[in-house]
């Protein structure tokens, strides 16, 4: 075999590695980290486990949790809808926006979801029975601390890009 074919299949091999590893990592990269919420799976079963429901109180509760996320869900959306014009407005100063309203109407948004959750956690200890009440101030306690104060898990801090 002469050199300029060595060169070749090795130049062509070289090149289909490359293209291997660089797919590979973009394949098994992990997704971005997402803390838990009132409506995953997981931190329903947590809420249900610790506090000790009945299997009808599980389903009253999986039908209120539902419901709760419904609702923070749409309120979210309407949150999103206002954000485009407030800062589009930064870049066309040709409309008029009025950023005060905007940002009124996004803090009353704000207001009903801590509102709702409040009533929500209500609802909730309104059907614990009397054994069960002693597990709800231990289950609020952890409910402040992971889902308010955010000292669950945290993810590691995102690598230095070159």
């Amino acid at each position: 075999m002469s050199q300029l074919t060595f060169y070749k299949y090795a130049t062509w091999g070289l090149l289909v590695l490359n293209i291997a590893i660089v797919a590979f990592m973009f394949l098994m990269r992990p997704g971005p980290r997402s803390r838990p919420t009132a409506s995953s799976n997981n931190f329903r079963n947590e809420v249900i486990r610790a506090l000790g429901l009945t299997e009808d109180q599980e389903n009253t509760f999986k039908q209120l949790a539902a419901e709760h996320s419904q609702s923070l869900r749409a309120i979210s959306e309407q949150q999103q809808g206002l954000l485009p014009p407030y800062f589009k407005s930064l870049s066309d100063s040709s409309k008029k926006i009025d950023e005060e309203a905007i940002l009124r109407q996004f803090e009353q948004l704000e207001r009903q979801k801590i509102e709702i959750t409040h009533q929500h956690l209500l609802d909730v200890k309104s059907r614990l029975r009397g054994e069960q009440l002693a597990n709800f101030d231990s289950f609020m306690d952890r409910f402040i601390d992971k889902l308010l104060l955010d000292n669950g898990r945290k993810p590691p801090p995102p690598k230095k890009r070159r």
